[in-house]
């Protein structure tokens, strides 16, 4: 590759065809070798990598081509997600600071965020949220950015996983409305919501067994959630009405678990978002429905 005078376009081409090369999982924060190529390029570039009219001549010093090098370079040999790698990851429309304490934000939860989730929630009657299992806190900074006159709380059982919060609450100036609690799902929660976001762990031991290199650089904790996926689940939706307001939901991301939660509640209806992409792995549930389905949801536990 000619160093000189070499564009960020340019540069972006060259990385692609370097990933293409390898066995690469693609799914933290890009979708194949192009898209993480682009988003590498503008990352050593300094701009928006969203942005498809701006930056993309910009020829690129020594400096940004050996860093991009080096880069490609470090994802090629240790498949190390590229988000960890830069420590930044775009999530529905924000940039956030990541590393490995936390999991690389990719929830379905973002495509619904910038319509603050309508027609499913009323805006106007918002005006608490919890990001429960918050990880990083990207869905619930996020939220609070949406929701501009809510106040959010951002709950996680790992203490190095709020420190990330933390650091993203300060860097969106947020800290008069945005706090954490550190909390085993909803033990340490004495407060009640208008809505409560929820990206649980939810991988079966199974599937865990199955999942890339990438994903071993993630805490596992955030991720596995028993034999079929429905741990922390079962534990959310049976104790997650007392916690709601009147008018309050809950919207739970089930992932692949999603299929063994609705044949466990098979007698209940639940109500599950379609994606983009067409999946249906996101449940909005109100308070109401979980009193309703109380006894039917109780036997998740058992």
């Amino acid at each position: 590759m000619n160093t000189e005078n070499l564009s960020v376009e340019d540069f972006a081409a060259w990385a692609a065809s370097e990933l293409e090369k390898v066995d690469l999982y693609y799914g933290h924060g890009s979708q194949d070798a192009q898209d993480e190529a682009l988003w590498l390029a503008s990352f050593i570039a300094d701009f928006d990598y969203g942005d498809f009219e701006d930056g993309w001549n910009k020829v690129l010093t020594a400096d940004q081509v050996k860093l991009g090098r080096e880069l490609v370079e470090n994802r090629i040999k240790t498949k190390k997600p590229l988000a960890y790698l830069i420590n930044q990851i775009w999530f529905a429309g924000h940039r956030f600071y990541v590393d490995e304490r936390v999991l690389v934000p990719r929830s379905h939860l973002g495509e619904w965020i910038v319509d603050c989730f309508e027609p499913w929630v009323n805006i106007s009657r918002v005006s608490s949220i919890l990001d429960l299992c918050c990880g990083g806190g990207s869905i619930g900074i996020s939220a609070a950015l949406y929701f501009d006159n809510a106040d959010v709380d951002l709950a996680d059982l790992s203490k190095p996983a709020l420190e990330v919060c933390q650091h993203n609450i300060e860097a969106y100036e947020l800290t008069q409305r945005v706090k954490t609690i550190h909390s085993d799902l909803f033990n340490n929660v004495h407060n009640c919501y208008d809505l409560i976001l929820c990206n649980p762990p939810y991988v079966s031991h199974v599937n865990m067994a199955k999942l890339p290199q990438e994903y071993r650089y993630e805490p596992e904790m955030a991720l596995v959630a028993g034999v079929e996926g429905l741990d922390s689940i079962a534990t959310i939706l049976n104790h997650c009405a007392q916690h709601l307001n009147d008018s309050g939901s809950l919207i739970l991301e089930a992932g692949t678990a999603a299929p063994a939660l609705e044949a466990a509640l098979d007698q209940v209806p639940l109500n599950w978002m379609m994606s983009a992409s067409g999946e249906s792995v996101v449940l909005v549930i109100s308070r109401e429905e979980l009193i309703e389905y109380q006894t039917k949801i109780a036997k998740l536990g058992l």
